[in-house]
């Protein structure tokens, strides 16, 4: 157990140094002002959900202007540390293009930033989709290892949300 704790301690501090630098080389601010396209309203599907230990899990994104090449997710509840990923839309069903992810650890964490790298692929529509970090601790591996969550009705979250350039 303390090894486990350990190398997740390690995962954690490599995430902060990889953070610091690319901060440090793409100069983009960690957290940015946006300024909504409307006004602000949580696009969670199924409020209250829980994942299959009872722990609440969710997704609280609002429609925003795109400010750079970061999206904020409001508010992301996780039981167990993990990635949020961002993909466009097709016909109401996010695509298997992946335009950027940020680690988010267990537990609340709010006004995440999700930096993207691939913004030629940007929609009017997205969506962030929660992922566990089941394979190599703190690497993102989707598709992969690190899989979906799912709450305990068997649906994995996910949220749709409006992007305007």
């Amino acid at each position: 157990m303390q090894t486990i704790i350990r190398q997740m301690l390690i995962a954690i501090g490599l995430l902060v140094v990889v953070a610091v630098i690319v901060q440090v080389v793409s100069n983009v601010p960690a957290v940015q002002k946006l300024t909504p396209t409307t006004t602000p309203s949580p696009t969670n599907v199924e409020p209250g959900r829980t994942g299959p230990t009872g722990t609440p899990i969710g997704l609280d994104v609002h429609a925003q202007r795109l400010n750079g090449n970061t999206i904020i997710i409001a508010s992301v509840s996780a039981s167990v540390p993990g990635w949020v990923s961002i993909h466009p839309d097709a016909s109401n069903s996010p695509t298997v293009d992946i335009l950027g992810y940020a680690p988010v650890p267990k537990g609340v964490t709010t006004n995440l930033a999700v930096h993207l790298t691939n913004v030629s692929k940007l929609a009017p529509l997205e969506w962030a989709i929660l992922h566990v970090d089941k394979g190599q601790i703190g690497v993102f591996e989707y598709p992969g290892a690190d899989g979906l969550v799912y709450t305990s009705g068997n649906n994995y979250v996910r949220v749709q949300f409006t992007v305007s350039k």
